[in-house]
Formats: C-alpha cells, structure tokens, sequence
C-alpha cells in the first residue's frame, strides 16, 4: 500500500483500539502501513457508495475482547461475512438474533456433535464467551464490501501477519484453527514446534453444499490444552 496524502493527521489511541496487544504490537501500529490502512478505513467508511461491513466501531473490537495476557487459541478464519451481522469476531453474530447467519449455525452444530456429544447448547452467538476464555476469533480481513466479497483482502494481509507473527515470536503452546483457504496462507508464519495447528474448511462451503460441517478442530484443540496444561484449561466451546 502506498503512502497516501492527504491534508489531516490521524490520531490513533492505540490503547482505545487494541487494549493490551498495543504493546505487543507497538512496531506495526507505529508503521506508515498503519498509518495508511487507517488512512483508507476513514476513506471507506465515508463514501456513501459503499457498503461496508462491520460497523466502523467494530473493526478492531476483537481486541479489546480478547485479551493478549489471556491467549490460548486463535481461531483465523476467511471472513468477514457479506451481511450486517458481523460483530468484528470472526464467525459471530453482532447480537443474540433469533436467527443465525448460516455459517454460525454450522458452528453450532459441529460443536454440539463434536464436543458435547449432540447435546443441544445455549449458545452465545457473539462468541463473547469464547474471548472471555483466551480465544481471539480473528478474520483474515476485518473489513469488506458487502457487493464485493473478499475486496479489502489485499490491504489487510500484512496486517494479519503481523498479528501471526507476534503471536507466535512471543507465546508458546498457542493453538491455531485455521478455517478456510486464506486462513491457511497464514500458516507459514507458525513455528510448528512451539504450537499447534489445527485446519479445516470454513463452514460457508458446507452452507452452500447442503452438507454437516464436521471440524474436528474444536474437540482437538481441547485434547491438546489438557494434555498441556490439565483438562480444566478446555475451552467451553
């Protein structure tokens, strides 16, 4: 991305924006790339030509909910979703809708199937309860265009990898659930010696072809933190 001009400067609160990662993400949120992505979230969302998920206070939130301190899991899926339920959590639902988007409901459902052995859930389709427990659900772009699909992909890639890359520089023993084809371009930036690796296809495929969506990841990545750690640090998916 190249530097744009333009006649104002940014403030950036980082604190505000990112909670406890701002430390830990210092070198990228003081770059001129964040300076120009910031620069171009301002531009998007202001053209009234387009529409573009999730809400602008939205687009950092998975930050400020799950905790850096905290972190046990990422979960990186391609997203966000082309509709107006995006919470800015990847998978969510902005709010607890009597309806889920198809996608989280296939979520639901292998969870159920997986973890609790068809057990029906209460579930929390803001997936709050999920960052409550060290998981950051993260999409691979937090930004799209609802007409367009994957159309910001292009600007948030060196974002995501920074986030990888710190991750995994800095923790140790930090699951992954890679779900979809872009997420697992990230993969790369993973040291398989000092974490776990899970990864699967992203639930809309299932969604379109009418099918379970059976992700193994979930009661995986359950196994591997009791093995770690004890079964009390399980996730309650």
């Amino acid at each position: 991305m190249g530097r744009i001009k333009i006649d104002y400067e940014l403030k950036i609160d980082s604190k505000a924006l990112f909670g406890d990662w701002a430390v830990p993400l210092n070198d990228l949120l003081a770059s001129d790339y964040m300076y120009n992505l910031i620069v171009f979230l301002e531009e998007i969302y202001t053209d009234r030509d387009l529409v573009i998920t999730p809400f602008k206070k939205q687009v950092f939130r998975v930050f400020q909910e799950a905790k850096y301190r905290d972190l046990k899991v990422v979960v990186l899926a391609d997203g966000p979703y082309k509709t107006f339920k995006n919470n800015g959590l990847a998978l969510a639902n902005k709010e607890s809708l009597q309806h889920f988007s198809p996608e989280l409901m296939k979520v639901k459902e292998c969870i159920e199937k997986t973890v609790y052995g068809g057990f029906k859930l209460t579930f929390d389709p803001t997936l709050e309860t999920w960052t409550d427990q060290g998981v950051l659900p993260l999409n691979t772009s937090q930004t799209a265009d609802i007409s367009k699909g994957k159309s910001h992909s292009v600007y948030w890639r060196r974002f995501t990898r920074e986030i990888i890359k710190t991750i995994n520089n800095n923790k140790k023993d930090i699951v992954f659930i890679l779900l979809g084809a872009e997420a697992g371009y990230f993969e790369r930036y993973i040291d398989r010696d000092k974490h776990q690796i899970y990864k699967f296809h992203h639930p809309i495929h299932s969604v379109k072809r009418m099918q379970d969506w059976n992700c193994p990841c979930f009661r995986a990545t359950n196994a591997f933190l009791a093995r770690k750690f004890g079964s009390e640090h399980g996730i309650e998916w």
